[in-house]
C-alpha cells in the first residue's frame, strides 16, 4: 500500500486515546501515513484544547479547526480534500480501538482483495457496542446497539454488502472516493452512508466486509437519540425511492401498504404515541415498541 490518510471528524469528543492508538499502530507497521483530525466547530473549549494538544504532539498528524459546522456528508468530503494519501481510512471520533492489529488488518484485507482480481475494493471493518453500562437516561441507544450487534458480524454483512455499508470505519482508495463522494444534499442526520453504499453498488465497486471492529463509545441520551432517529426517518422519507430499497423501515412500510394496513399502523401510532415514547425514554425501553414507533413515525410523514 502507498500512503494512507486516516481521517477523523471531531465534535465535542475526547479523542486523545483514539489518536494515540492509531498513531502508535501506524508507526509499528512501518507505512507512509498521515492522520488528519478535523474539529467541526466544537463548543467544548476544554476538549478542543486537549485534542489539539495531542494531535499536534504526534508526528505526521495534522489538526484542523473549523469555525462553522459542516453536515456529516460535507465533513467527510472536506476531509478527503485535505488528505494527500492514496488511500483513505475514515473513522468516527467516538470510536475506540480494541485490537492491536486494527490497522494491519485493514491493510492486509485491502492488499488481499486487490491481489484477487486486480480491482480496488472498499473494505468495511464494522463496529461493536460498548459493554460499559450507560448512565441513567441513556438506555435506549445502549440497548439498541447491544441488540444490533447480533447483525454486525462480517458473515452477516456479506449477505447484503451494500445495504450494510457504514461510514463509521471504512478504507477506500482516494481516486475511488473522488469518483463518488458523499451527497451533500443530505442535511439532516442519517442516510448519507446509505446513499454512498448505493452509489458503490451502481458503479460496480465491490465492498469487502471483514471482522475488524471498533467499539462505538458515543452513547447519547435517549431523548437526543430518539430525535436523531426521527430526523433520519424524515431524511429517508424526503429521499424517496433512492434509499427506500435500502431502508428497513421503508421496506416494512411498503409491506404494510401492500396489505392495506398503513391506516391501522398510523392510527395505533397516534393512540399510543405518548406511552410508547415515555417507555423509550425510560430506564427499560422496549425495542419492539421502538421498531413500531419508527414505522408509525415514517408512515405518519405521508399525511404531513
Amino acid at each position: 500500500m502507498e500512503k494512507l490518510s486516516i481521517l477523523i471528524p471531531i465534535f465535542n469528543w475526547d479523542c486523545r486515546q483514539l489518536l494515540t492508538d492509531l498513531h502508535s499502530q501506524a508507526l509499528s507497521i512501518d507505512i507512509r501515513f498521515q492522520i488528519v483530525a478535523v474539529d467541526d466547530a466544537s463548543t467544548n473549549t476544554m476538549l478542543k484544547h486537549q485534542n489539539s494538544s495531542t494531535a499536534l504532539s504526534l508526528e505526521f498528524c495534522r489538526y484542523i479547526e473549523l469555525t462553522e459546522r459542516l453536515d456529516r456528508a460535507a465533513m467527510r468530503n472536506y476531509m478527503a480534500e485535505q488528505a494527500d494519501g492514496d488511500f483513505l481510512l475514515f473513522i468516527d471520533c467516538d470510536a475506540g480501538v480494541i485490537s492491536s492489529e486494527f490497522l494491519a488488518n485493514y491493510i492486509s484485507a485491502f492488499d488481499d482483495a486487490l491481489k484477487f482480481d486486480g480491482k480496488e475494493k472498499v473494505i468495511v471493518g464494522g463496529l461493536t457496542h460498548s459493554y460499559l453500562r450507560p448512565r441513567p437516561g441513556m438506555e435506549l441507544r445502549y440497548y439498541y446497539e447491544r441488540e444490533a450487534d447480533k447483525h454486525r458480524s462480517a458473515e452477516y454483512r456479506r449477505q447484503h454488502p451494500y445495504d450494510d455499508f457504514t461510514a463509521f470505519s471504512f478504507l477506500i482508495g482516494k481516486k475511488t472516493f473522488d469518483s463518488i463522494r458523499f451527497d451533500e444534499g443530505i442535511t439532516e442526520y442519517g442516510y448519507e452512508d446509505v446513499l454512498f453504499g448505493a452509489e458503490l453498488q451502481n458503479k460496480g465497486i465491490e465492498i469487502v466486509h471483514i471482522d475488524n471492529p471498533l467499539v462505538h463509545m458515543g452513547i447519547e441520551s435517549s431523548e437526543i437519540y430518539l430525535n436523531k432517529v426521527e430526523a433520519s426517518l424524515r431524511q429517508a422519507y424526503q429521499l424517496g425511492n433512492i434509499v427506500h430499497k435500502h431502508s428497513k423501515v421503508a421496506i416494512y412500510c411498503r409491506k404494510a401498504s401492500e396489505m392495506h394496513m398503513c391506516w391501522a399502523v398510523k392510527l395505533l401510532w397516534k393512540i399510543f404515541y405518548k406511552p410508547i415514547r415515555k417507555n423509550l425514554l425510560g430506564s427499560n425501553p422496549n425495542l419492539k415498541w421502538f421498531a413500531f414507533y419508527k414505522l408509525g413515525y415514517f408512515i405518519s410523514l405521508s399525511s404531513k
